[in-house]
């Protein structure tokens, strides 16, 4: 006699696969969550506020030639994954973070023209 368990020549899709993932979460509770950290805003009534008063004051000494818009950004080359499965209701907030990192400036000339990461 044959064992009801036994099977020699299975295959499934992606699709199968993912549907039982899917109802397996689900049926213990599991979602996906972002991890927290630091967690830091810019207020957006200041930024609406400099957009209207400011930006044109200072747009009108340069000519558009000389308007660069530069961002400096940190690379994080070993940061680990900000998600992770959890149960519903499990806040993710332990472990810390690497801090490692590349500084890198991005530039963009306000034409177009120009591009550029240092």
């Amino acid at each position: 006699m044959r064992n009801s368990m036994e099977c020699r020549e299975f295959h499934c899709s992606c699709s199968w696969i993912e549907k039982r993932s899917v109802m397996f979460k689900k049926h213990h509770g599991i979602t996906s969550g972002k991890i927290m950290g630091e967690a830091a805003a810019v207020d957006g009534n200041v930024m609406d506020n400099w957009l209207q008063e400011k930006r044109q004051q200072i747009r009108e000494n340069y000519e558009d030639s000389n308007i660069f818009n530069t961002d400096e950004m940190g690379l994080f080359y070993k940061l680990t994954p900000d998600r992770t499965l959890r149960f519903k209701g499990e806040k993710c907030t332990d472990g810390k973070l690497f801090k490692e990192r590349i500084t890198v400036l991005v530039a963009a000339h306000f034409r177009g023209t120009e591009k550029g990461i240092y």
